[in-house]
């Protein structure tokens, strides 16, 4: 086997893993998000130390599954388009 050949497959099937991580991201930044809804509408007006820490930490945490499946994404389209140049 050629070693482009070789690449050209490990390329393609890197594309094909990043693409269904990305939808489990996805699936994560959903949840996570609506689960956040409900405890951003329990903390209400409290809003001490704690309830605004444990919401910031969420909110990040959706960001950063939103700014990680953008990122595999990405990634996926570039191992596919450089597998079929070669």
């Amino acid at each position: 086997m050629s070693q482009a050949f070789e690449l050209r497959t490990e390329l393609s099937e890197l594309a094909a893993v990043t693409d269904h991580a990305t939808g489990d991201l996805q699936s994560f930044k959903q949840s996570m998000a609506e689960r956040a809804s409900g405890v951003f509408a329990a903390i209400g007006g409290t809003a001490t130390n704690t309830d605004r820490a444990i919401a910031q930490l969420l909110q990040e945490a959706i960001r950063a599954a939103d700014g990680a499946a953008d990122a595999r994404a990405a990634a996926s389209h570039a191992c596919a388009d450089y597998a079929n140049q070669l």
